[in-house]
């Protein structure tokens, strides 16, 4: 079995509160119900329901509670207690807009609820994900439940529907779309064979705004890096399908930004450099972003051992109109004239030279 971990580091003690388990969550059941009776909403500013459940009392009790429940070490299956269960049930009601703060608090430990208690989770806090049940109840559940994501497997398939149509809403998330950029990639990368067809992920992507898209590219680097001495084959066999199949390829999707990341991955691909060079050039554009590129390429050695494709990527993404070039952009030149004579009579690589008179 496995225990689950709270999802974020801000969550109170249960040792701070003064009294005992059953003193607090008398507590919480005296509050629900008085707070239960106001009908008014309270005001979000900026949309920031995090922030907002942080601040409000059902949301602190929220926490409060939910430290009381990991102090006795919840393992896989075994169900919430009922009297913590009664308290994180009646947050759950929908009807109760007054505490959607809870359900925030509650949606970022969503993770580890389904892990303990699938089917309570499944009645209770997954339906608040819906689009279509209530926008402004799915745009707070999904900003309290991105500010730290995690999933498996079986709660990824119960989300499925949910996540995907989070997409087309990916604005009102504010400060959290990056995070869902972030995530989707991952799950596109990780999971399509188990989880999503290729379609479902080409038009999730294709609903990210441009800007996101640069998120969903440096999660893409972020995998390949962290494969170290596999990086080869975790190019071949998960990022080039990705890329291939998934990634937008309209003109209008591409960015300076992630064209930096996309550059990034072919610098650390390793022997298939050239591989990912011919699949990632086109769905780049020029960028200013260019320092670490060029850095990476000099440490790499890309310029020595595949002049004619470090020359391609540098021509594909290098803005000259940009006034400071990098000083590794000299090195980067000089490893490819040194190992391949015939490319410094190329266009592309005078205009490079040009770049830095």
């Amino acid at each position: 079995t496995s225990t689950p971990k709270p999802a974020g580091n801000s969550r109170p003690s249960a040792a701070s509160w003064p009294g005992g388990t059953r003193e607090l969550l008398t507590v919480a059941r005296r509050l629900l119900k008085v707070t239960k009776r106001l009908t008014e909403e309270k005001e979000v500013a900026d949309e920031d329901y995090v922030t907002a459940a942080i601040n409000d009392a059902i949301g602190f009790l929220s926490q409060s509670v939910i430290a009381i429940w990991y102090r006795g070490k919840p393992r896989r299956a075994q169900g919430i207690p009922p009297s913590i269960q009664k308290v994180f049930s009646e947050i759950c009601d929908l009807s109760k807009r007054r505490f959607i703060f809870g359900r925030v608090i509650l949606a970022g430990e969503l993770n580890s609820l389904f892990i303990v208690d699938p089917i309570w989770t499944r009645r209770y806090l997954l339906p608040s994900f819906n689009w279509e049940v209530s926008e402004k109840e799915a745009t707070a559940v999904w900003q309290g439940y991105l500010r730290n994501p995690r999933t498996n497997d079986d709660l990824l398939w119960e989300l499925k529907e949910s996540f995907l149509q989070t997409a087309e809403h990916v604005l009102a998330l504010k400060d959290y779309n990056s995070q869902y950029a972030s995530l989707l990639a991952w799950i596109a990368i990780e999971k399509q064979a188990t989880h999503f067809t290729l379609i479902e992920l080409r038009n999730a992507l294709n609903h990210l705004p441009v800007l996101d898209l640069a998120h969903a590219a440096q999660t893409a680097d972020h995998v390949l890096v962290s494969s170290g001495e596999q990086r080869e084959a975790c190019w071949e066999n998960r990022l080039q399908p990705f890329f291939a199949k998934v990634w937008p390829k309209s003109g209008d999707r591409k960015s300076e930004r992630a064209s930096q990341f996309l550059a990034e991955i072919c610098t650390h691909a390793g022997a298939q450099f050239p591989e990912a060079v011919a699949e990632l050039v086109p769905r780049m554009c020029r960028s200013k972003e260019m320092y670490v590129v060029c850095k990476s390429l000099v440490q790499n050695n890309c310029g020595k051992k595949f002049p004619l494709s470090t020359l391609t990527l540098l021509d594909s993404f290098i803005d000259t109109n940009y006034p400071w070039p990098p000083r590794e952009l000299r090195e980067v030149l000089e490893q490819i004239a040194a190992n391949d004579r015939k490319a410094v009579q190329r266009a592309s690589f005078k205009r490079l030279s040009d770049y830095l008179l």
